[in-house]
């Protein structure tokens, strides 16, 4: 039978292909990987103080060098946690790490963060009397050492400010490479439970808090309460998962 020189020919290649194989055949199969088998490196964190929180996260915990939001209404149960946190990055050890808290809103009580188990000798309490140049004070505070944690409480109040929240997200890719740098874990509340466009940009981690039902003693007391965080956004796991805490009361 005779065949033609279109029938045994190879098929033409696509240019993408011709790549791949060229790749392969000088640095090995391996130089290569599709982007579904890639997956985001876990960095230095610590943890929540909650293991199931841990697990929720991707990561183990709070990531450092990155931003994290947890965002939820009042007595949800999202500041319980995030003092937790900041008990669990200043360490067990004797030379404990130091951490700064940004208390936008001015309700920071240092006797919660004490019975939380934050160590308030290594902590670093900032209240300005104005929201004026709030991303000035931010900067030099990163700036001025590396915190291994730095808690923003109230972010929400820079909504009454189309100015500073202008500012704020105008500045926020600077002030991320200073968090990266200095892998502090960036930690921001937040009542909305949406995060505004520049701050969902540079998000590592969202968590939504969502108190469920209270905790009551046997004499009708309220004791502490059950909350359900949800995960928003993580670069380390599938958002939409779930988990439920017990929070107790101080």
């Amino acid at each position: 039978m005779e065949m033609t020189l279109e029938s045994v020919a190879p098929a033409p290649q696509p240019t993408l292909q011709r790549a791949v194989a060229a790749l392969h055949a000088r640095y090995g199969s391996g130089v290569l990987r599709e982007a579904h088998e890639l997956s985001a490196a876990v960095p230095p964190r610590f943890s929540t103080g909650f293991p199931t929180l841990d697990a929720l996260s991707g990561c183990g915990g709070v990531p450092q060098g990155h931003l994290t939001l947890f965002t939820g209404g009042a007595t949800s149960g999202k500041l319980s946690v995030a003092l937790r946190s900041l008990a669990a990055a200043q360490g067990r050890h004797r030379r404990r790490d130091p951490v700064a808290v940004l208390d936008l809103a001015g309700t920071a009580d240092p006797q919660s963060f004490h019975l939380a188990g934050v160590d308030l000798a290594h902590t670093l309490f900032i209240r300005p009397p104005r929201i004026e140049n709030i991303t000035t004070l931010l900067y030099d505070v990163l700036n001025v050492r590396a915190w291994r944690c730095l808690l923003v409480d109230g972010v929400g109040t820079l909504r009454t400010s189309p100015h500073q929240l202008h500012t704020f997200d105008a500045a926020l890719p600077e002030l991320m490479r200073v968090v990266r740098r200095q892998r502090t874990a960036l930690l921001l509340l937040d009542d909305a439970g949406q995060p505004g466009d520049a701050t969902a940009h540079s998000l590592s981690l969202h968590m939504h808090f969502r108190r469920t039902d209270w905790q009551l003693s046997r004499h009708g007391g309220i004791v502490g309460c059950t909350t359900r965080v949800q995960l928003e956004r993580s670069r380390w796991a599938r958002p939409g998962a779930h988990c439920d805490l017990t929070l107790p009361f101080p």
